[in-house]
Formats: C-alpha cells, structure tokens, sequence
C-alpha cells in the first residue's frame, strides 16, 4: 500500500485559518512509542521553513502537532526558527497569553497505538454531526471542522483570558458534552481542557500503528472553515453546564471524599501502596494527556495529607491545590486546604528540580523560590550549588509505555526466542544466554518475587560485547533506565521515584572506591531489606529510600565480592575470528518491541503462579547462590517445556563453586587444608605454613604485599575472621607459635563443605628424631 504524504498547501492553510499572520507558533513532532519528543518555534515571517520542519518530521514517522492557543512570542529564542531534536522544553499552560480556541476532539474507542478503520471512523463522523446540532440549537457560531486521520476535531473561536476559571470552564463543557454523547464506540477527549492544548497539525499524515488496509493512516484536513469566524459567548459556554455544574459541584464537608474527587476528574486510576502513603496512578497527567500512564500520581498519606506529582519538568510547578482547582475551582481549592491537611512542603524535591534547571530558567525562578520557601535567594544558590556537586538528578524521566502482547504466550517458546535473540546478537555460553533470558523476564515480576540478583556482565577485556548485552537488555526489560557513571544520591533517589531496571555501563570504574554505592546496590538485593536511610532538607530530616529493584551492571574483571555474591554473573569472551553476531542496529524494527510486549503480557498473566512457586534449588549451590536462582527458577518452572532444566544447568555452570566466587579468606582456608592434608601432619608452626603457602608462584602468597610474601600478621589477622587463632604449639622437642588441624576442622566444613576434610597419618620419624616435611623448616607430628 502506498502511504500518504503530508500536503504542504493544506498545512499553510491551517496556519492561516488557527493564527494571526505575525503569531508565533510552535510544533511538535511525537515519535513512534515517544521514543523522541521534536519542538520548534516559527514567527509570522518564516511560515515555509515551519512547513519545512512539519513535513520532514512527518516523512520519517512522527506524528506532527500544534499549539493551538497563542503564546508568549518569547519562546520564539528557545529553539528560533527551527526544529529541535529531544527537546527539553515545550510550552506549558503558563505560556499561553490567551484561549481563542476551544477543541471538541471525538474519537471511535479503539485499541491504543493504531488508527481507525473506515467503519470507525464513520461513527465518529456521525457523532461530531450530533454535537454540532445540539450546540447549534444552543446558540454557538460554525466552529472549524476538521479530521485528525482517525476522528472529527470541532474547533470553536473563543476569546477567554488564561486563567483558573477558563480552565474550569472548559473542562465543565468537555465533562458536559462526554456524558451527553459518549457511546461504546465513540468518545468525547475530556482531557483537552488545558491552556497549552496541542492538536493534529492539519496536512500533515497521522501515522499511529502501521499502515495496514483495515487501518490505513490518513491525511488530516480541514473539512470546512465558515465564511466568517464568530467568537462563542461567555454566556453560551456557561449556558450548557449549568445543569452538570450544579451536580458536579462539591458539598463543603469537614471529611474531603478522594474517591468522589477522582471520579469528577474523569481520569482512570490505579491504587497502590508507596512507601508511607496511598498512591493512585493516574492514565495520564491532568495537566498535559501526552504525560501518560504511570507518570503522574495523587498521594493520600495516612494521616490524610494529600499531594500530586507529575514527573515531567513542565509539571514541575502543580501540586494538589492545582489539580483540586481544575475540576471545584481555585475557591473551593483553597477552601479545600482548610478542611484538609496542608500539603507538605518538601525542600528537597524543589531543590532537585532547580539543578535540573537551565542557567537561564533558575535565574528567572530563583526570587519566587528562595520567597515561596522562606529563604534568602543567596541561601538558595548556595543550596542549589550543592546539590548540583553532589549528584546528577533524576528528574524528567519517561518510559515506553509497554501494551502487553494482545493474546496469551507460551512462556516456554518466549524464553526461548528470547534466548535465540541474546545468541543472535551476542558471542556467549548457552548457559548465559538462558540466564539472561530469565533474567529480562524477571524484572517484569519485580512486584511479586523476593530477590532481586543483580545481573553482572563482565569480561578480561574491552570489546567482549558487554556494553551491547547490556544495550540489548534495555530493549527487553521493565523501566530501563541506562546509567554511566551514576552518582550515589542520584541512583537511589532514581529508584525510590520510579523503580526502572537500572543499567549500569562501565561499573569497573566507578564503583572501585566507592563503598556508599556498594552499600546501596547491596541493600536492594531482597524485597525486606531493600531501604536505606539519608537525610534531606534544612533541617536533616531522615527520611526513608526504597532501593528495591532489578540491576544490572557491566564492566572488565571483578566487582567487589559483596556483589559478586549477590549476582548472576554474565561471563563474556572476546569473539573468534570465524563466530559471526549480527550488529545490534541491524536488528529488525520491531523485534525487541514484540518481545517485550510478550514478556509483558507472559508477566501479566503468570503472577500468582511466580509468586507462589517454591522452586526446587540445587543442593550444589551455595545459599546465597540459591537465593539469587530462586526468582528465575520459579519463572522456569512456570514457563515449563524444557527451561525448568535448562534453568538449572545454567545455575549450577554460573554459579557453582568455582575459583571465580573465591574470596581471598576462603582461597587462604582451602590452601591451609591442602597443606595439611599433602604434608599429612596434624599440626604446623608460622613459619613453616608461610614457606609452604609460598611454594606454588601460581598463588597469591609469594607476592601478596607488591612481591613480597604475605606476613604472619597478615595470616593471624585473616584467620581470626573465622575464629581461629595461633597458639604455641609442641613439635618433637620445639615450640613455637602454629596452628593445630583441629582447630580448622569446623571451618573447613561451613566454607569448604564442598571439599573433603584432609586425613592425616602420621610420618615416619626422621633419623634424627624428627618428622621433616621441608629442607628449611622441621615440622613434627607428635608420637
């Protein structure tokens, strides 16, 4: 099918027909998933290139809007005359100078991220004729008519300052008109109320899913501008909601109803528990619709302290009192704030959105700040300064919102294209490839399983494909949040906000000295001890972090062992010359979405049986090895087919006992046993230990202290880690300061239980009377 193309003539007349010849306009171009946001601000005089920048967007996928309401012709010097790529700004309600547009935007009910089919979008066109008559017979003008590519705008002319009561207003109309002509299969857009309301820039392709024959992206238009433009009247808008205005409106009571309150705002909500309070999750963002599901919340705490937040920087600014406002009004907000707890003020969350600020934007908000909080605007700079040393912030983060695959999946075949991918693109071991399999699927159960290994891929040298694991995780997992050379704060902070899998590239560096970062990634290994304490505000006040998450970390040779105990470890080697992986960016378009989506939906359907599940762990693992299978045997297990074994094999390659989960003192016990039990005696003194742990150059001894051989202290101090401690000890005739075997048989057992115990059997003597194990070092057993 041959898709259609943006028509240049149809978007020159929107521009003409939605604004006056010297506004300045501002697009923007939404990539596919909001994998890109694009923004760009034109004056009067530059309308061509404007068209320019629409059409190329729109030829290489995006979808391509407008803000429909004037704005402040100074963000014409943010990105001038041009189309910026991830752009950081875009214009929020307080950068509109006035409402002349009101959009009535009706739409067949469809799945999400696809376009209407042709009988959909029939339906929608007899609605918008129904809601046109009955505002006609209301009194109000012609409004613009025109289709989006997959439903009817009516856009009426209006004249309204930009403030509370407009927002109020329009909202009342939209709620109004919804519960007047909403169907099953048609839907007024309730949430088009807010000032800087962008819509479909007329002549440009709607591209939303694929362009299939049953669901063919279109060209939007306008269909029909009336002769003269006639503004709405104030009364005639407030003609129509009198009646709903009258049953939406709140009754005072000493007891503020949350439930009540979200049903007037007319947006879907999840709840959920976070942290100390009650969290309702909201489909999209009051403020702004393309803040979507998951990015913005209402909080009720349990002493009934109520809060909002948005995690977008444009959002920045709103807190309860503002979302209370745009469904009861700013009166009855602010009589809303004397039946209820104040909102809390929190110093540090305004501190952090300051840091991410432009040298220019903080300049502009500082005064109004350093007020708001009760501080000189010095004190502020110095606070800001700070935090701005201390950590990257984490503000303004948003994920792909990942719809799960449309029908169930066979959770065996899943693991198993996903296991086929890794080795597509990957240069590993079978066994790492099942367990990074496990591992991607894991963290979309992160709600219901109890440990969270960290996933460690590691390598003896550079390019052994661990950044590309890593990259190619983060087109697989839940949240992936990619982070190089994170800060502490940062990190935790990131957590607590969002809870994404984070994705850590070169950690060999980075973590090397740092132990408050150890410390952090160490206590989110399982669900009950995944919190740590750090104080915030002036005033220092503790305030608790939740670090419960997925992790993965990449980096050459060894992390600290801490870690490494608490991971499944992803062993890369360099490729030889004849094993082939296909580069990552020639993967096709859509496989990791697919997967993804899969996975998503396998998560959907399968968690109570992972929560449930008590898998069968292998008795050769250690305990803490056991504890870090534990969550990917039980996805195992309940995928079936052949991963319950392979699961298992993978365990029990990665993560058996090996040289690489050695620690020093346990390499130091296991060579003291095989001392005793190759010298066969049952007692040894300092010295001669020393010499014989010297003898193999192959281990660290002989050159423990930068070539130097290790010291008795060192061994002493080492050994009393476990208890054990030197005593003077008979040997033949002499005494000197040793060890007795006895004393290691205990543990030997808890740390080298894996290994045998040495016998011993007494030497022959010596013609001398002694029982010589060395030339240099007599060392006796006693008759």
């Amino acid at each position: 099918m041959t898709k259609p193309e943006a028509d240049r003539a149809e978007i020159d007349k929107t521009l003409k027909t939605l604004f006056a010849p010297d506004a300045v306009v501002e697009i923007r171009a939404i990539h596919k998933k909001r994998r890109r946001i694009d923004a760009g601000y034109f004056d009067g005089g530059r309308r061509s290139e404007l068209i320019n920048a629409a059409t190329r967007a729109n030829k290489a996928g995006a979808n391509v809007y407008v803000t429909m309401n004037p704005i402040n012709p100074q963000l014409l010097s943010r990105y001038n005359n041009r189309l910026e790529e991830h752009a950081a700004s875009t214009a929020t309600d307080k950068d509109i100078t006035r409402r002349h547009w009101l959009l009535i935007d009706i739409d067949p009910v469809r799945p999400k991220d696809t376009a209407a089919t042709d009988e959909q979008l029939q339906l929608a066109k007899a609605q918008a004729l129904n809601v046109y008559k009955f505002l006609q017979k209301a009194g109000w003008p012609r409004p613009v008519c025109g289709e989006s590519g997959n439903g009817v705008h009516l856009l009426y002319s209006i004249d309204l300052p930009n403030d509370d009561e407009t927002t109020g207003l329009i909202k009342n109309i939209l709620n109004t008109l919804g519960d007047l002509f909403d169907t099953d299969t048609v839907k007024i857009d309730r949430a088009v109320f807010n000032a800087a309301r962008i819509t479909k820039l007329y002549g440009t392709v709607s591209t939303k899913g694929d362009h299939t024959e049953q669901t063919p992206w279109r060209l939007s238009k306008i269909t029909s501008v009336p002769p003269s433009l006639t503004k709405v009247k104030t009364e005639q808008l407030r003609a129509i909601i009198k009646p709903a205005a009258k049953a939406m409106a709140p009754v005072p009571s000493s007891k503020f109803n949350l439930d009540e309150f979200l049903n007037r705002l007319g947006i879907l909500s999840q709840k959920d528990r976070h942290g100390e309070r009650d969290r309702y999750k909201l489909d999209h963002c009051p403020f702004n619709p393309e803040h979507g599901k998951g990015e913005a919340a209402i909080f009720r705490s349990d002493d009934g302290i109520l809060g909002f937040k948005c995690m977008h920087n444009s959002c920045a600014d709103k807190g309860w009192r503002d979302v209370r406002a745009l469904v009861d009004g700013s009166s009855i907000a602010q009589l809303g704030e004397n039946l209820t707890e104040p909102e809390p003020r929190d110093d540090d969350a305004t501190i952090q959105r300051l840091v991410a600020l432009s040298p220019l934007q903080y300049d502009r908000e500082r005064k109004d700040v350093a007020k708001a909080m009760k501080v000189r605007p010095a004190t502020l700079d110095k606070m800001v300064q700070a935090a701005r040393k201390e950590e990257e912030t984490a503000t303004g983060l948003t994920f792909d919102d990942i719809e799960p695959w449309s029908e169930p999946v066979n959770g065996a075949d899943l693991l198993s294209e996903v296991e086929a991918t890794v080795r597509r693109f990957i240069i590993c071991q079978p066994e790492t490839a099942h367990a990074v399999a496990l591992w991607a699927a894991m963290t979309w159960f992160m709600d219901v399983v109890q440990v969270a290994p960290l996933a460690v891929i590691t390598a003896p040298e550079k390019r052994c494909g661990k950044s590309q694991l890593l990259f190619l995780l983060g087109r697989l997992v839940y949240r992936p949040l990619t982070a190089s050379n994170i800060s502490t704060s940062a990190l935790f902070r990131t957590i607590d906000a969002w809870r994404p899998t984070m994705l850590v590239d070169e950690a060999d560096s980075f973590m090397k000295e740092n132990e408050d970062m150890r410390g952090l990634l160490n206590s989110g290994h399982t669900r009950d001890g995944a919190y740590i304490i750090r104080v915030v505000g002036d005033d220092h006040e503790p305030k608790r972090f939740n670090t419960w998450g997925a992790k993965a970390l990449a980096g050459i040779g060894r992390i600290a062992d801490t870690l490494m105990d608490r991971a499944v470890v992803l062993e890369l080697r360099r490729k030889l010359l004849h094993e082939q992986v296909v580069r990552l960016r020639y993967a096709e378009p859509e496989l990791f979405e697919t997967l993804a989506e899969k996975l998503c939906r396998f998560a959907e359907d399968h968690q109570e049986a992972v929560r449930k599940a008590r898998p069968d762990l292998p008795s050769m693992l250690n305990d803490r090895a056991q504890d870090n299978w534990e969550p990917l045997l039980a996805i195992a297990d309940v995928a079936g087919g052949q991963w319950p074994s392979l699961a298992r094999a993978a365990a029990l390659k990665l993560s058996g006992t090996s040289d690489s989960s050695v620690t020093i003192g346990v390499e130091l016990l296991s060579d003291i046993q095989e001392i005793f039990g190759t010298k066969r005696v049952d007692r040894i003194n300092t010295a001669g230990l020393i010499a014989s742990l010297c003898e193999d150059d192959e281990k660290p001894w002989a050159t423990y202290n930068r070539g130097v051989p290790i010291k008795p202290r060192q061994v002493a101090r080492k050994l009393a880690e476990y208890g054990i401690k030197s005593n003077t000890i008979r040997i033949g005739s002499s005494t000197a300061k040793g060890y007795k075997l006895d004393q290691f048989t205990e543990t030997f057992l808890r740390y080298l239980a894996s290994t045998p115990s040495p016998s011993v059997t007494p030497s022959q003597p010596a013609l001398d009377g002694h029982s010589s194990v060395t030339d240099s070092e007599p060392l006796n057993v006693v008759d």
